[in-house]
């Protein structure tokens, strides 16, 4: 029962964290860290927070953060996928809140948005 639990928890961290990775060399550590070892894993859960300045460091095509409603989205490479092409990357570095919100995106659109999550501006 505890493995199914510990694997459940996995899965439900894996889902949620999508296939993005944080720079922590850059990143401030987790506010709240719980470790959950699973044979050779060990799942750090927590929220980053990232100062504006931060964010701006991530400003262009190779290494592309943006903000949207407080929240920090690595799209780094997105623009090959992304409907608008390289419109994506008018938003690297920077809140670009009202950049989404004011050209038409979709719930879909909306929806793709955890993949990309990596934290909350601080």
């Amino acid at each position: 029962m505890k493995y199914f639990i510990l694997l459940s928890v996995f899965l439900l961290v894996l889902t949620a964290c999508g296939n993005k990775t944080v720079d922590t060399k850059t990143s401030n550590p987790p506010a709240e860290t719980i470790n959950i070892e699973d044979g050779n894993y060990i799942i750090n859960v927590g929220q980053n927070v990232f100062s504006i300045d931060e964010l701006a460091r991530h400003d262009n095509q190779e290494d592309c953060w943006l903000v949207i409603n407080n929240k920090v989205y690595d799209v780094t490479g997105y623009e090959d996928s992304h409907p608008g092409g390289k419109d994506l990357l008018e938003g690297c570095g920077k809140d670009a809140t009202d950049l989404f919100f004011d050209t038409p995106h979709s719930e879909k659109a909306s929806s793709y948005l955890p993949d990309f999550y990596i934290g909350d501006l601080e």
